[in-house]
């Protein structure tokens, strides 16, 4: 493992543009009337602030590639150049950390950006389901993440939300190098929405407005910290209160966990999480600290984690994963609403002679023209829908069964993340922790659903509570 690691961090100290980039920050992007010219649309992956996750296929290539979806509406209008800008000049970095954008396209009334698809899984999926934790694995995956973060840096280029959601490996090899994505993506939000899943990773000066390099060796050094303790070093029961504890409050070292850890890597959690900017190391420091150094000799301690801290990380991703769910179950209601509103008034005006019906090639113009990738599943839908094969369906029904099947795919993914936390856990999900973590929600019938899913109205939701709510609320 340590040689392995000595030759990634030999081969790419120095970061380079692709073969024939111009290192220019001018703005590469394609406009045409819908994804679908070049890319059939797969599956959605996930829903967020400013759009959804598509898996999708390149029809020039047959290659399957990722497409991150930015509804215009949703983004300020000031700082779409800079967005494409810093897009454009990430576009043209090669390394093996960094996920590898292919292109970045424009419609009417969104932006895609294409990226590789990378199938390993998140980074505390594949750390807490290894056979053996230990300092060595901590050490790997924290070099990749350091060596990502010095190519950027030396660019000038500041990720903004370094968190384990945006580590994903590239494919589920034991071997497989964890990639740096989502870049530019906090450039969106506003100050006020920064309590989202991000803040248990943001550097106490983020919360004033100052973003640096070194803001991001702290988001890092959460990441350790967590590694090695299966705990996070600031926890409250809303973001609010992680935010003030975070600026003022200092993390635990002192608890038995931490005396089974080596005097190296205590040092440089401590070093990375320093309150003051200038005593943190740099990302090019990182990759010549002794923790580091010991790794890439192959002399690192790999002595398994006790089974308490081994079990402490497992938990701690299954709660990732099921507040994770939850938040994409909801959040996917709150955005669909608009735009399958969007598609009702644009079939409608297509129905000319007020029939209720439209052609299966008239369903496809009608998501061009709001400028969304029909579901993957539209043909087979429509095609149950078309009994009697005459070419034409009930847009009405149409539009009904599209949005059931897109519950039913969420609520699967949210049953599965339920079970995975069941196992050996007790733990509460805080409700105003919950609702901070979803856009749009405010105002919504999704609010009051999360409310009544309290039953005892303590503030939190058990699992038995959430199981009801499956089974009651969320039923299609």
């Amino acid at each position: 493992m340590g040689c392995c690691a000595s030759d990634i961090t030999s081969a790419y100290l120095a970061p380079r543009l692709c073969e024939g980039a111009s290192n220019s920050t001018l703005p590469f992007v394609r406009h045409m009337s819908s994804i679908r010219d070049h890319y059939t649309v797969l599956k959605c992956l996930g829903t967020g602030n400013f759009g959804s996750v598509y898996l999708i296929k390149d029809k020039r290539c047959g290659i399957e590639r990722i497409a991150k979806e930015l509804i215009k509406s949703l983004v300020n209008p000031n700082i779409t150049t800079t967005l494409e800008q810093e897009l454009t000049l990430i576009k043209q970095i090669d390394h093996p950390c960094i996920v590898k954008i292919y292109e970045i396209i424009e419609t009417s009334s969104r932006i895609y950006i294409i990226t590789e698809y990378l199938n390993g899984g998140i980074l505390f999926d594949k750390y807490s389901e290894h056979t053996k934790i230990s300092e060595t694995l901590a050490a790997r995956y924290i070099l990749e993440i350091a060596l990502a973060l010095d190519c950027i840096h030396k660019f000038k280029i500041i990720h903004r939300d370094i968190k384990p959601t945006n580590l994903l490996f590239e494919s589920e090899a034991p071997d497989s190098h964890i990639k740096l994505i989502d870049f530019c993506i906090m450039i969106l939000e506003k100050k006020q929405d920064f309590y989202g899943d991000s803040v248990q990773y943001m550097a106490p000066e983020a919360f004033n407005g100052i973003s640096t390099t070194k803001s991001y060796i702290w988001s890092t050094g959460i990441i350790l910290y967590s590694m090695l303790s299966g705990t996070m070093p600031f926890h409250a029961e809303n973001h609010e209160k992680i935010a003030n504890l975070i600026q003022t409050s200092t993390p635990d070292y002192f608890s038995s966990i931490w005396m089974n850890v080596t005097p190296e890597a205590l040092n440089l959690v401590q070093r990375m999480l320093s309150r003051n900017p200038k005593d943190r190391p740099t990302a090019q420091q990182l990759l010549s600290d002794p923790w580091i150094m010991a790794y890439n000799r192959n002399t690192l301690r790999d002595t398994p984690f006790e089974k308490n801290v081994h079990d402490s990380i497992v938990k701690l991703n299954a709660q990732i994963n099921l507040v994770k769910a939850i938040f994409s179950f909801i959040s996917n209601q709150v955005l669909n609403s608009k735009d399958l509103k969007k598609l009702k008034e644009m079939f409608r005006s297509f129905d000319k002679d007020g029939s209720g019906t439209l052609s299966i090639i008239e369903v496809n113009n009608g998501y061009d023209s709001v400028g969304l990738p029909p579901p993957a599943s539209v043909i087979e839908l429509m095609k149950k829908l078309d009994t009697d094969d005459s070419g034409s369906i009930d847009y009405a029904e149409f539009l009904k069964g599209s949005e059931q099947w897109a519950k039913l795919a969420m609520k699967r993914e949210l049953e599965i993340a339920a079970k995975k936390y069941e196992k050996g856990s007790d733990a509460k999900i805080s409700l105003l922790e919950l609702i901070g973590t979803i856009p749009d929600i405010q105002g919504t019938e999704w609010m009051e659903r999360l409310r009544l899913a309290d039953v005892n109205g303590d503030g939190y939701i058990t699992l038995e509570e959430l199981k009801n709510y499956l089974e009651t609320e969320a039923e299609i």
